[in-house]
């Protein structure tokens, strides 16, 4: 729905029934990026900002390292019946879970809090409108401070910052410098280079745009572009290599045997039932998720194109 400017505050620690206050990221620039209340699954907001982090990275806006603070995720939360729902009328509240700092704790969280809320209006209670945290020892939402309406913020201009009017001709200068975007950049490489979907989703997610250019660069210098992807993404000590190293290293290189790969995608099947399931039902994250535990099993030295072919029946 928009992004906005704002600064960080200071933050506030109790202990022994004193309140102390950390400065050191008071006053430092973040970006705001609100959505419209358009999720109506917890997997859905995951992936959402999943794919956001992801967009974020490749277009070298941010590391978004959420162990650094780099990126929180605030999930809002309402429920609301199925009449409610055929209506597209939204509750009266919302509760807002403040700073979370990973995806796990994001589909905890919003699912501990559905189930509070649940509680609350089947007793014929209204949830109060707030912001709460999530306590991760409790795996519980706890509240913090009483959230405010839009119209309680009070927004005025910033009187140091005077109104700005931007040309066509600086819009459209910016438009040519623009780089693909991540969605771009895989349906790119599956056209034009005959890349599968799961080998450009790989690259362009997993490994990020250094190694996209890194992968152009060897195709453009002779390598076969299904044999370059798959040294990059399976033999780490390929992304380190210098052009003549990687050329040399990619004529000398056979390429790995998959006859006994059978047996490391039953095993991780077996003990990931939750993840056979969710593609079951439809979510292509899964596939990529077991495939990656299958190269990970064999230490990536595995064909991905061959793992997804022993896989995707099994699955069925």
């Amino acid at each position: 729905e928009r992004i906005h400017l704002e600064e960080d505050t200071a933050k506030s620690f109790h202990v022994s029934g004193k309140t102390l206050v950390d400065f050191n990221k008071s006053g430092k620039p973040l970006i705001e990026l609100v959505t419209t209340p358009c999720f109506r699954k917890v997997d859905d907001a995951v992936e959402f900002a999943k794919k956001l982090r992801a967009l974020l990275r490749y277009i070298n806006i941010s590391d978004v390292d959420m162990e650094k603070g780099q990126l929180r995720i605030e999930p809002n939360i309402s429920l609301r019946t199925s009449e409610m729902e055929r209506r597209n009328e939204l509750p009266e509240y919302k509760v807002e879970v403040k700073n979370i700092n990973s995806f796990k704790f994001m589909e905890k969280a919003v699912l501990a809090e559905i189930k509070r809320q649940e509680e609350i209006l089947v007793r014929g209670e209204i949830p109060t409108q707030e912001n709460r945290g999530y306590n991760e020892a409790t795996g519980e939402t706890v509240p913090q401070r009483s959230k405010e309406e839009a119209h309680d913020y009070r927004y005025f201009p910033e009187p140091d910052i005077p109104p700005m009017v931007f040309s066509k001709d600086y819009i459209k200068n910016l438009k040519a410098k623009k780089t693909p975007l991540p969605e771009e950049e895989i349906d790119a490489l599956v056209k034009k280079y005959g890349l599968s979907a799961d080998v450009a989703n790989a690259l362009v997610y997993t490994l990020g745009k250094d190694m996209v250019d890194y992968f152009k660069s060897v195709v453009e210098a002779g390598v076969e572009a299904k044999k370059a992807a798959n040294l990059i993404i399976n033999k780490k000590e390929y992304q380190d290599f210098s052009m003549v190293e990687f050329i040399k290293g990619s004529r000398d290189d056979a390429s790995t045997s998959t006859t006994n790969i059978l047996e490391v995608v039953e095993n991780v099947i077996s003990k990931n039932p939750k993840a056979v399931s969710d593609y079951k039902n439809g979510k292509e994250s899964a596939l990529q998720f077991l495939i990656g535990m299958v190269v990970r099993e064999v230490g990536g030295k595995v064909d991905i194109e061959s793992v997804k072919k022993e896989l995707e029946p099994l699955l069925k």
